[in-house]
């Protein structure tokens, strides 16, 4: 009984639950956006619809764990929105006006991968300029130390502090041959 109590409080267990949740959700989203689909070809249609739903719901999940909550709350009323065209809407009939003027899909599925681009495109640039701020600080703080370990590039700011730290390298360079040696004895 711990065991199942311990994997229910797991990160496993938690993303396990998404994926139910979010195939449960896709199928509502396939078929509304298949529905609304211009695609001739059947298998092309259904590929775009997958796909899209599975873009959306996962796009949920990457704004949640990267910590972009507005974005991840407006894909989520997007796809409630999406749910409700399933359960709610008439299906697109003969495209009379009246017909398109109620049926408004089409519109919410544009906005979202609008919106999709522009989110990630964002995400993207926020990420590449972190990497490039660490790298910037890392090299900072490496060229404000002169002393740098030849094995390891670690630096130091005397050259007192680098010697200790080779000596550190060298006990357990030490330590290796001797284990090697004692191998090839036995």
């Amino acid at each position: 009984m711990k065991a199942i109590i311990n994997y229910l409080r797991s990160e496993a267990s938690v993303f396990v639950a998404i994926a139910c949740v979010m195939l449960v959700q896709m199928t509502h989203n396939t078929y509304v956006v298949y529905t609304n689909s211009h695609f001739e070809l059947t298998y092309l249609r259904f590929a775009f619809a997958f796909f899209y739903a599975f873009a959306i719901e996962f796009s949920i999940l990457i704004y949640v764990i990267n910590d972009m909550d507005k974005h991840a709350i407006g894909y989520s009323i997007a796809s409630l929105a999406m749910n409700l065209f399933y359960y709610y809407a008439p299906p697109a009939g003969d495209g009379s006006p009246s017909d398109q003027s109620f049926h408004l899909a089409p519109l919410l599925i544009s906005s979202m991968l609008a919106f999709s681009i522009w989110s990630f495109s964002e995400l993207f640039k926020k990420k590449i300029n972190t990497e490039r701020k660490e790298k910037e600080a890392r090299e900072e703080k490496s060229a404000a130390k002169p002393f740098q370990c030849d094995l390891c590039e670690e630096s130091f700011d005397t050259s007192r502090q680098l010697n200790g730290h080779r000596s550190a390298h060298l006990r357990v360079m030490n330590k290796e041959l001797k284990l090697t040696e004692t191998e090839q004895t036995v």
